[in-house]
């Protein structure tokens, strides 16, 4: 197990910036002006903003619970408003970090330096970055494969891919503290834990997705795309 985490984790975050970034790049196709840097920023600012105050809580107090005696969980969040701290931030750092990285490269797309690698790099670091690179383009390359079936599926999950993001931290710190109270074996644990994450998950977002006006954009999600019905042809 511990190598199967070793593993994963070694190109969860290549895969992320990899995902990040050619999002990015399909956005630049209609144009890299002050429309594009506005609307990305809000795309993310917007959901980690909103994350922080109103999901990470829910996380936050569950480890709370298992680490110490907190108030009720009312009290717990008015101190988690008006007392914030670095650590309430959780997996949304990605997205701070994400805004950073667009407002540095917005006026250099085109352009990118040459000397990138650290002069002190070691031989595991490099094998590891492109061992990590490597699973990410397999995946990807798979994925374009035998995934890439144009439809109404692949549309509502390429949909559900940040606001998943958003939501699945909050909802896996809570299964993790539900888990923790049980004695099943770790195999069964485990698989519980990935049904309750990936359905609870994908539950919150539904029900984001289907409140009127931009209540979806709380969770980075964007509104439905449909497609208007073709007039039937007549023959004869």
């Amino acid at each position: 197990m511990t190598l199967f985490l070793y593993w994963s984790h070694s190109w969860r975050l290549p895969s992320l910036f990899l995902i990040a970034g050619i999002g990015t790049w399909f956005l630049t196709k209609t144009g890299v002006g002050p429309r594009f840097i506005r609307g990305r920023l809000l795309r993310l600012l917007v959901p980690a903003a909103f994350g922080v105050a109103f999901l990470n809580v829910f996380g936050g107090y569950a480890i709370a619970r298992m680490t110490s005696d907190p108030p009720g969980f009312f009290a717990f969040w008015w101190r988690w408003l008006t007392e914030p701290q670095p650590r309430q931030v959780q997996h949304l750092w990605f997205l701070f970090n994400l805004s950073i990285y667009t407002i540095l490269c917005w006026p250099i797309f085109a352009w990118v330096p040459a000397d990138l690698q650290p002069a002190n790099a070691t031989v595991f670091s490099i094998v590891e970055a492109a061992t990590a690179w490597a699973w990410c383009l397999a995946a990807l390359g798979l994925s374009v494969r035998f995934l890439n079936q144009p439809g109404r599926l692949l549309s509502e999950l390429n949909r559900a891919v940040f606001p998943f993001y958003i939501l699945h931290f909050p909802v896996t710190i809570i299964g993790l503290a539900i888990a923790a109270q049980l004695s099943w074996s770790w195999p069964v644990e485990f698989l519980a834990l990935l049904i309750f994450v990936y359905g609870v998950t994908w539950l919150l977002w539904r029900f984001f997705d289907g409140l009127s006006g931009p209540a979806a954009y709380l969770v980075g999600g964007q509104p439905a795309r449909h497609s208007i019905p073709s007039a039937p042809k007549h023959t004869g």
